[in-house]
């Protein structure tokens, strides 16, 4: 990257590059609890999928290592609101278990914040926490109550004391760590399933596919489908071992960031190790190269010529016509020389 000899404007707030991760870190972040799990290279008995990557598949294994990093600073909803951060920690197993379990199931065609919400509800309200004692204890009034903010939430208010009793009265008060069993509880489906034994146990029996999932996938060619249980099983089927604990909450953090982040998942483009191709990737994926930072209202342009980056500007030069920023700045007041030059040479707007 060039120095920068012109002074940056007081808007502009400078990237920080993403430094790309070691293959052994660049899972999900670890637990830190008594529960800490990480996927197995290895899968379980009884489930069948890839252990390497097929040669076939370097581009779809280069498409992912893209997202992973873009996805680098896990600032999505998902990551803080998400199942993986509703258990408490310090819980005993099968509390942990239930409560993880109870997040999945009241997630369904619900935004992750108010899940959080009506997860933190009945941890407050039921006398005892958040356990399946607990609930099976409480009315259905209150339970619907509590878990109000929810998409659905008398029927889910009543499939969690059926799902309670199951769990008390057929397996001795513990969640079941096999998904084809959970899936035999109501309301219960292959999704929530998969995500529950990949959260609670750390070995995966399959792989969570929910709307972002499903979308991102078919959009990008890695799956032809149009049911998320197909997207599940061709994503299976051709994805290694290593990969499944991460997918789901890479890809709906991402989704998440497409459609209500825009500005900011663009400026990551600008952020990793290969910018034309992040561009190229999400612009896949249907996002407006155009978008700009509501804040600054810089936009792609400024991102590029203040990162150096000489061929995402070209690319984005054909695109897009400069504009100023809130500040009054162009995108060649944030530009090194090379970077100046370019925007120099693309007209009156650039120099």
């Amino acid at each position: 990257m060039e120095s920068r000899k012109r002074p940056r404007s007081p808007a502009v707030q400078p990237a920080t590059a993403l430094r790309r991760r070691p293959a052994a870190a660049a899972g999900r972040p670890p637990r830190t609890g008594q529960h800490s799990h990480r996927a197995l290279a290895k899968p379980p008995p009884g489930v069948k999928a890839r252990h390497t990557w097929r040669r076939a598949d370097a581009k779809r294994r280069r498409e992912l290592e893209l997202i992973r990093e873009l996805r680098g600073r896990r600032d999505a909803p998902v990551d803080s609101l998400g199942t993986e951060a509703m258990g408490d920690e310090g819980a005993p197993k099968e509390v942990f278990a239930f409560q993880v379990l109870v997040a999945v199931f009241l997630s369904s065609q619900t935004r992750d914040e108010a899940t959080a919400a009506a997860v933190a509800q009945l941890k407050k309200g039921l006398p005892g926490g958040l356990t399946a004692s607990s609930v099976l204890r409480a009315k259905d009034s209150t339970l619907a109550r509590l878990v109000r903010p929810v998409a659905f939430y008398n029927v889910k208010a009543k499939n969690m004391r059926r799902i309670a009793r199951t769990i008390l009265q057929e397996h001795a008060g513990m969640v079941p760590s096999s998904a084809e069993k959970l899936c035999e509880l109501p309301g219960i489906g292959p999704k929530m399933a998969h995500i529950a034994v990949n959260v609670v146990t750390g070995q995966p029996q399959g792989i969570g596919v929910d709307s972002h999932v499903h979308r991102i996938c078919n959009q990008l060619g890695w799956v032809h489908s149009k049911e998320p249980e197909g997207t599940r099983q061709q994503l299976e089927a051709w994805l290694p071992y290593s990969e499944w604990a991460d997918v789901n909450l890479l890809m709906v953090g991402l989704g998440q960031q497409l459609q209500t982040a825009r500005a900011k998942a663009l400026r990551r483009c600008f952020e990793v190790s290969k910018p034309m191709e992040a561009l190229g990737l999400l612009e896949r994926l249907g996002l407006d190269l155009a978008c700009r930072e509501k804040g600054t209202g810089q936009g792609a342009l400024h991102w590029a010529a203040g990162a150096g980056e000489l061929g995402p500007l070209r690319l984005l030069l054909r695109r897009l016509r400069p504009h100023r920023d809130a500040s009054g700045c162009w995108p060649r007041d944030l530009a090194g020389p090379a970077a100046a030059r370019l925007l120099r040479r693309s007209g009156p707007e650039g120099s």
